[in-house]
């Protein structure tokens, strides 16, 4: 993937993995060129983004997100923990970014939905172990300090 093509994934700005007709269009480095810009393929069946719950061993809960938390996918994870914030609540709450490969605004915007109603209902909050290009991103916004991440946190 030429770096063009690797800032374009990375950026904050979702880009559709179809054409404007709804069919796919491929290449030989298995990329779209779809509104002047290059994304993965991706069929619209797979789930855009995983999350894996496991309890931890402070009364907590561990959320590991893996794929693109997106425009598509953004609105699953404040659900999410508005569900796992129900009586009894978990003393803490943690969000394990090692597996997000892409955050758009969207994303963004619901990790710090997430950490406001985390801190309303009184539990502790962290972000853990984002790859270098999410935690570009959130560094580039403001985000990260807000999420108590620094550079040396990258996975």
């Amino acid at each position: 993937m030429g770096e063009w093509a690797r800032l374009a994934y990375i950026s904050c700005w979702p880009v559709p993995a179809f054409s404007h007709e709804g069919t796919r269009s491929a290449s030989s480095d298995g990329l779209s060129l779809v509104n002047d810009a290059y994304s993965p393929l991706r069929d619209a069946a797979e789930p855009v983004l995983r999350i894996d719950i496991d309890p931890t061993p402070d009364n907590g809960v561990a959320l590991r997100l893996l794929g693109d938390l997106d425009l598509d996918s953004a609105a699953r994870l404040p659900r999410l923990v508005d569900s796992l914030l129900t009586d009894p609540a978990p003393d803490a709450l943690t969000i394990d970014l090692s597996g997000l490969v892409f955050c758009d605004s969207s994303g963004i915007h619901a990790l710090l939905n997430c950490r406001e109603r985390v801190a309303e209902a009184g539990c502790r909050f962290a972000v853990v172990r984002p790859r270098p290009q999410v935690l570009r991103v959130l560094e580039l916004t403001g985000v990260a300090a807000l999420l108590g991440l620094s550079a040396g946190d990258a996975s």
